[in-house]
């Protein structure tokens, strides 16, 4: 998976990032497409973290009516929503012989003037900024058209289809749907619709996202104590910036809109025994949870009791 994202704003130290720190200015089209791919990642981690959250209060028989959580759909669409996303957008300037960096830059500070997530620079007329969920970052939009205009030429795939050596042209064939059993099609000419590197991008994107839902997914988060990867030796600054950056912080504030702890009935009062009214101390379960809880005079909305742990 891609690197965590790392605003450039703040990106200080000498560390490794996917932002270029030499200059706020300096994110190109590369960069947006690594963050964007981020967004969608992230997109998919605090769901299944957040549904993880919902699938143990259903298996407690507990209700937790309207509980929903904040996602990034919003930075989302402002990326990919056709004909109005920022990539979107670039494919259409490219399309036509005259598109120029600016022409693009202008159409997407009309369509998105008074979106939450995006902003105009106004130290800099050729850059844009957009508020990913670690953080706003800076673009400049030179070379951007330029960048998108580098995918293969249709007519050399076109050419190397109709090779006669079979390797060559299989190298360019045309994909087959996921789990489909069609015969492959013999090689015939397409129209000659512009398809740039950011739709090349957004397609292999697409595949990558739909083979992550449709399959079991585990997630490890790995944080280094510090830039310099050696032992005993523990930054806080570092530390703090990678839990923001990698989503963490996002997940416990999806977790904290629920119950963000789950105990065992047992283990509750094993625990917190010694608060229990004594006239209560031997009893055990729901009936021991409740003796303790009520003796605690903890708030009655604080806390949710499911068939065998207390939340």
């Amino acid at each position: 998976l891609p690197p965590p994202l790392t605003p450039a704003a703040r990106a200080s130290s000498s560390a490794p990032s996917t932002f270029s720190a030499s200059s706020p200015y300096t994110n190109s089209l590369e960069q947006l497409c690594i963050n964007f791919a981020n967004e969608k990642l992230q997109r998919i981690f605090v769901a299944a973290f957040f549904e993880s959250q919902l699938d143990e209060y259903k298996r407690e028989g507990i209700s937790l009516a309207g509980l929903s959580h904040d996602d990034n759909a919003a930075v989302v669409e402002l990326i990919e929503t056709p004909g109005a996303g920022l990539l979107p957008l670039l494919s259409e300037e490219c399309f036509f012989p005259t598109g120029t960096d600016a022409g693009w830059l202008g159409k997407i500070k009309q369509t998105h003037a008074r979106h939450a997530h995006f902003a105009e620079e106004r130290t800099d007329r050729d850059a844009f900024t957009v508020s990913h969920y670690p953080g706003q970052v800076t673009y400049s939009s030179k070379g951007f058209l330029e960048k998108n205009k580098d995918p293969l030429s249709q007519d050399l795939v076109i050419l190397m289809q109709f090779s006669d050596d079979p390797f060559v042209a299989s190298l360019f064939k045309d994909k087959q749907p996921a789990g489909g059993t069609a015969a492959p099609r013999a090689p015939r000419f397409k129209s000659a619709k512009f398809v740039g590197v950011s739709d090349a991008f957004r397609s292999s994107l697409t595949e990558l996202i739909h083979t992550l839902e449709s399959s079991q997914t585990h997630f490890i988060r790995c944080v280094k104590p510090n830039q310099q990867k050696a032992p005993d030796s523990y930054d806080d600054e570092v530390v703090t910036r990678q839990l923001h950056t990698s989503g963490l912080v996002q997940a416990v504030v999806a977790t904290r809109k629920g119950f963000p702890d789950h105990l065992l009935f047992g283990e509750l009062i094993a625990r917190f025994s010694i608060v229990l009214p004594k006239a209560s101390g031997k009893l055990a379960g729901a009936a021991g949870v409740k003796a303790l809880l009520k003796g605690t005079r903890i708030a009655p909305d604080a806390d949710r009791r499911g068939q065998r742990k207390v939340h």
